[in-house]
């Protein structure tokens, strides 16, 4: 295998500085240089405890165990710990500004955005299936009691095991089994 050395000129030659808003810099996390620094030494100083603090600000599903499992060479950051789609697109998206894809961080935000939407409709929609349903289930059924009387009870106060009686026509209040003659059940709500 032959070694040669070569020499690659960029053609890229910027110079230009590109100084952000006043209103900018006092809204961003790192509001200068001198406290991006201060967060640099941090970091070095401690990563652990510097990078435990950064991830406090991020919601997590499961918060991790363990900052850091360190066995050379590999290294596990958050053990046990399980971040949330939000975290994660924020990851993504910070990734995009960071190497200059404007567009592709939009595009991730506005995809995003649009997937919480369809989310939060069909969360609604299921809501709202569900509640109809309970509210087709009757609130009273009418059980056997141990004296063999039968009577009206709410649904809630039927103990486990009970027994109940369900006549031609009414919905059934409970789940069950049929102990005691036959029929078909409508299930269509």
């Amino acid at each position: 295998m032959s070694t040669s050395s070569c020499n690659i000129t960029s053609v890229l030659k910027e110079t230009r500085a590109f100084v952000p808003p006043a209103e900018f810099s006092a809204n961003a996390h790192v509001k200068s240089m001198a406290e991006y620094e201060k967060l640099w030494q941090d970091a070095a100083k401690d990563p652990e405890k510097f990078w435990g603090q950064q991830a406090e600000t991020l919601q997590w599903m499961q918060k991790w165990n363990k900052v850091l499992e360190w066995n050379p060479p590999h290294a596990k950051w958050f053990v046990g710990g399980k971040l949330n789609i939000s975290a994660l697109m924020s990851v993504a998206v910070t990734g995009a500004f960071l190497i200059g894809q404007w567009p592709e961080a939009a595009m991730v935000m506005a995809l995003y955005a649009i997937a919480e939407l369809i989310e939060a409709k069909a969360v609604d929609r299921a809501r709202n299936a569900i509640a109809g349903l309970l509210q087709l289930a009757p609130e009273e059924a009418l059980a056997l009691t141990a004296d063999g009387v039968w009577v009206n009870t709410p649904s809630v106060d039927v103990a486990i095991g009970a027994t109940i009686r369900v006549k031609p026509g009414e919905r059934v209040p409970l789940d069950g089994v049929v102990s005691k003659g036959n029929g078909a059940i409508d299930q269509a709500p």
